[in-house]
Order: structure tokens, then sequence, then C-alpha cells
């Protein structure tokens, strides 16, 4: 990795004030140093809520090896804050097969490994310049399109919270809405770019990443 900094400054995520109403929840010290937290592994039954990627989309044409793209965008959505903001915290996080083999906690996720995740993702045909604030440029351009339905308030949530963190990487999000029938077409067509979703699948081969328990 030659262009970039080696320091990571890991930067406070601000919500709307329409997120904080609607879920009440404070804003946490995402340091990642939580205290006696506890997650339940992938290969316990259970459904768990997460993202997923449509790999054949073609916002992710320069990207050559979408299964470590995957791990790579894994390792680094923050579980903690998002559980917070999105549920009140009251869910189990989920560490992947990915993140067992790389010793990554999933209390840990987010910011501070941006530098793995960067790393990770420059095998994948990507490169990382920083700006100098802590925060990075991705070339080529990356825009990944988040859809979600109207009404869909936790979606909507996570959404922010995921194009906050891929942003730290100069990864973009759109977020949009849809009528509920138009987002369903766009899921029956497989025609979506990312979107959040419920699965019981096992890890990130598949373009879904898993972040707690349902």
């Amino acid at each position: 990795m030659k262009q970039r900094s080696k320091k990571v400054i890991a930067i406070s995520l601000v919500l709307t004030m329409v997120c904080t109403m609607v879920c009440g929840c404070k804003k946490s010290d995402r340091s990642g140093e939580i205290s006696g937290e506890t997650y339940k592994f992938l290969d316990e039954s259970g459904e768990n809520i997460g993202v997923r990627f449509n790999g054949g989309a073609d916002c992710f044409s320069a990207v050559t090896n979408m299964d470590m793209f995957y791990k790579g965008l894994s390792i680094c959505i923050d579980r903690v804050y998002a559980r917070e903001q999105v549920t009140g915290g009251d869910a189990d996080l989920v560490q992947t097969a990915f993140m067992k083999e790389q010793k990554c906690d999933a209390t840990m996720s987010g910011v501070l490994n941006c530098e793995d995740t960067m790393e990770i993702l420059e095998d994948c045909g990507l490169s990382f310049v920083t700006r100098g604030d802590g925060t990075y440029s991705c070339i080529p351009d990356l825009v990944i399109p988040f859809e979600i339905a109207e009404g869909d308030d936790q979606a909507y949530r996570l959404a922010e919270l995921v194009k906050a963190d891929l942003g730290i990487i100069g990864i973009v999000v759109e977020i949009k809405v849809y009528p509920v029938d138009e987002y369903t077409e766009l899921i029956q067509n497989d025609s979506y770019h990312l979107i959040a979703t419920v699965s019981d699948e096992s890890n990130e081969d598949t373009g879904y990443i898993p972040l707690w328990k349902k």
C-alpha cells in the first residue's frame, strides 16, 4: 500500500435529528472498546440482519474479486454503532467466518479496521489516496446505490450508517427510496445494488454481510 498514510483517525458519525428522534439513542463512543460485549457466531441457528450487495451490478465493474470485496467491507461496517442506532442495542452482534479467520472481533469492526479494509480492496482492483484528514479517496470512483422501500425507517437508518462508514475510505453510497411496489420489482428482477435484508447465510461470499442477530 504505497499511496496512503499509515495513520488512521477514527471519525465519529453524527446522525441527523430525524434518526435521533426515531430511535431515541444517544451517540456512543465509537472507539470499538466495548467492555463485556458478546456476539453470536453464524454457525448458530437463527436469522440475522445485514446488507446484501448485488455483485453483478454495473457499479462493481471495476472490482476484480467480488468475494474479497465483500470480506473487506464486512470489517469496515461498525456493527456496534449501527446496532445501537437501529435497534437500541438489544441484539447480539454477528462475527462472520472471515472475521473469525482474521481474528477480527465483531465489536472492533468499523473505522478501526479501515486500513485492513483498504489493503484487502487493493487486491480487488481499487486503490486509495489519503485526503489528509483521516479519510481517503477511492480510485476509480465507486458509487453504490443503496435501495430502500418507502416507510422502512430501520433500513434508512442502516443505509445512512453504511454510507458514513464506507465514505471514510472514499466509497460513495447513494440512498435511493422507492415505492414499495417498485422496490419489490427491483428485488424480483435482481436489479438492485445494495439493500438491507434478513438472512441465515453463513459467510460473505454470496454478497450478504450479516451484522446482528434478528
